[in-house]
């Protein structure tokens, strides 16, 4: 082989060669997910530098089951007549739905009477929507009556995107409670790939029924929004009349972080402070909305305004990491960040210890 060939093929080798590395390294960063985590780092710093606190829903109370109402009411769980109490309070107030993203999925501990006061408070307040678990495990299909509140119907021309995770059961609230709520959502996550946790499904399916269930977001959507209509699924959006809401390819709304809670983008209350003032009147004091308050006083009057009452005190809540936050109490990194009103855009907030 002449030399000036001999110089060609080699240099042909060596480029072919490092063509295969660099080829080869690609597609094990590929594979080992490397890019795909890199990709939301950058998500969740675009997150923490902008964003928009103005941006959030007024409409998003909490009432925070945290460290303070503990000091004061004793360890968790509460009885739970204390739930009553503070349904019948925010419904006086005005609230038009009270969201618990407390799981009752056991008899109270203490007396059956709990569970009985605390039904009846829901059944009466006609606005409380109750968490439920789907799991992996099969179970016994829920009774009749409850269908309509776990399940929505699609439009024929719907696709529902196929979750790695399969369903085969669920895990309800006790009977009293299920059937008393006004409605029942699941509030199931996955994280990503690099454990963050940064969107939620809104509709799953499930090998009990052939009509997908609804997360707890969606389920108060529809009742915010006053529509019971079909929703039609497609490949990047999820109509719930009259919003068409984005979603990625697997049927999940992204998170859009407004900010934390220390920011005072939501309204925050102690729900200590709800059981002292519901102790102290029969009907809340009436202001145009929520104000700041001292720690067990609670000037409230919430009108058209979203109630969700979590657990998030550390050390009994399980932390997660979220966009802007590497630790939150698990509630509050799950349902509850979503503003309901879907209509009016998708948000959220962390919690921090200690809020009001």
């Amino acid at each position: 082989m002449e030399p000036r060939v001999a110089k060609r093929v080699k240099k042909f080798l060596i480029a072919t060669a490092v063509g295969c590395i660099v080829f080869g390294g690609a597609l094990a960063l590929h594979f080992s997910g490397l890019f795909e985590i890199a990709e939301l780092k950058t998500l969740d710093y675009r997150f923490q530098q902008y964003a928009n606190p103005r941006a959030a829903s007024p409409d998003i109370v909490l009432i925070a089951i945290d460290e303070a109402s503990l000091e004061t009411f004793g360890r968790w769980p509460w009885p739970r007549d204390r739930h009553g109490f503070m349904v019948q309070y925010l419904k006086q107030a005005g609230a038009r739905a009270i969201v618990f993203d407390v799981l009752f999925l056991e008899p109270d501990e203490a007396s059956e009477e709990f569970d009985a006061a605390f039904a009846e408070a829901a059944a009466t307040a006609g606005n409380v929507f109750l968490p439920y678990q789907l799991q992996t495990q099969p179970s016994e299909a829920p009774p009749v009556p409850l269908m309509p509140a776990l399940t929505v119907i699609t439009t024929p021309d719907s696709s529902i995107a196929d979750n790695p995770q399969k369903y085969h059961g669920l895990k309800l609230p006790i009977p009293s409670l299920a059937q008393a709520a006004r409605g029942l959502g699941f509030i199931n996550l996955t994280a990503d790939v690099d454990g963050t946790n940064r969107r939620i499904p809104l509709l799953a399916q499930i090998s009990l029924f052939p009509q997908p269930v609804m997360h707890l977001t969606t389920s108060v959507a529809r009742y915010a929004m006053g529509t019971n209509a079909p929703v039609t699924v497609r490949s990047h959006t999820i109509a719930i009349p009259p919003t068409a809401i984005p979603v990625t390819k697997d049927g999940s709304l992204l998170l859009n972080w407004h900010g934390t809670l220390a920011q005072k983008v939501y309204p925050a209350y102690s729900a200590g402070a709800v059981l002292k003032a519901s102790a102290r009147s029969t009907a809340p004091r009436a202001l145009r909305k929520p104000a700041p308050c001292a720690r067990y006083e609670l000037p409230l009057y919430v009108s058209a305004v979203y109630c969700r009452i979590a657990l998030t005190a550390f050390g009994v809540s399980d932390g997660l990491a979220c966009s802007i936050s590497a630790t939150v109490p698990a509630t509050t990194g799950a349902a509850w960040l979503v503003p309901v009103k879907l209509r009016y855009g998708c948000g959220g907030a962390v919690d921090t210890p200690g809020s009001r």
